[in-house]
């Protein structure tokens, strides 16, 4: 059975409501299997271009071995096979809508850690039925736009008509959502670097800013987990800054995968001008003596 590349589809196939929920998910994933480099690195590229549709990654396996720093596809198609035994991904065969509706690339699905562990999985059939989706609604995203359309088709009765507008019935759950994101901005200043923080904070907010550390925590971690973000903060602050100019110009089109990918090549050039420091520091040290 294969899945239409629709935007209906992948809408339908979101297994995570937000990228800090699937970001916990893959973190948690990690901790609980023993994953080769390889496999992690393929993992990183899964959830970078999963953002969109959240959780639901439409690329093709050269690519995603490329962006992963590998020549071969082969290498994407297994380390990702090995992830959809430990029920860390779902892949699910594709084609497409219109014109000769070939198939393509399968799109691979970041499952929640609650679902990996599950013995019976949707099959693709539900997975790709769009026709009727009320009845149906597996993602979260859906269950909240369908409560408040079914809220808003009310019949229209003497009883319907308030003296409050009907926005006001949520400022309670508003202002705990408000309460909630300083919260976690109060909690983040204390844990991320003064100058991090400074430089992040006039831009992003709470989640928001939460999810930007995070994106610059795991570029860093999948090139060099020793290396300290305090001791290069200048560095990584101007390719933070400079996303955001080129963000704003519209060259960006994904913020987030391209933060990414900048932060995880400018670790690598620290990790590489280090080690030819070391060298260079070696050598001199035999010299001298």
């Amino acid at each position: 059975m294969y899945v239409e590349l629709t935007e209906k589809n992948f809408i339908n196939l979101q297994p995570f409501v937000s990228v800090e929920e699937m970001n916990e998910a893959i973190r948690i994933h990690k901790a609980n299997h023993d994953l080769s480099q390889t496999d992690r690195k393929i993992l990183d590229v899964i959830s970078r271009y999963a953002c969109k549709f959240v959780g639901v990654c439409y690329l093709r396996k050269q690519r995603i071995a490329e962006e992963a720093g590998f020549t071969s596809r082969r290498t994407a198609i297994r380390a990702c096979n090995r992830l959809e035994k430990l029920g860390i991904i779902k892949q699910h065969k594709a084609r497409r809508a219109s014109g000769d509706k070939r198939q393509t690339a399968n799109i691979i699905i970041i499952q929640p850690v609650q679902r990996a562990t599950l013995q019976e999985e949707p099959s693709d059939k539900q997975l790709s039925k769009t026709a009727d989706t009320s009845n149906n609604l597996s993602n979260p995203c859906q269950r909240k736009s369908q409560k408040y359309f079914d809220e808003s088709h009310q019949p229209d009765t003497p009883e319907s008509h308030r003296n409050k507008p009907l926005h006001n019935h949520n400022k309670e759950a508003w202002d705990t959502y408000k309460e909630t994101d300083r919260r976690i901005e109060h909690s983040l200043a204390e844990q991320i670097p003064e100058k991090i923080y400074q430089a992040f904070s006039p831009f992003f907010q709470g989640e928001k800013l939460y999810d930007i550390y995070g994106i610059l925590l795991r570029a860093k971690a999948a090139i060099n987990p020793q290396l300290r973000i305090e001791d290069h903060a200048e560095k990584y602050i101007a390719t933070f800054l400079n996303t955001l100019r080129l963000y704003k110009w519209g060259k960006v089109k994904s913020l987030h995968n391209y933060l990414y990918v900048a932060w995880e090549r400018l670790t690598a050039e620290i990790t590489r001008k280090h080690a030819w420091q070391e060298k260079v520091d070696l050598q001199e040290l035999y010299t001298y003596f």
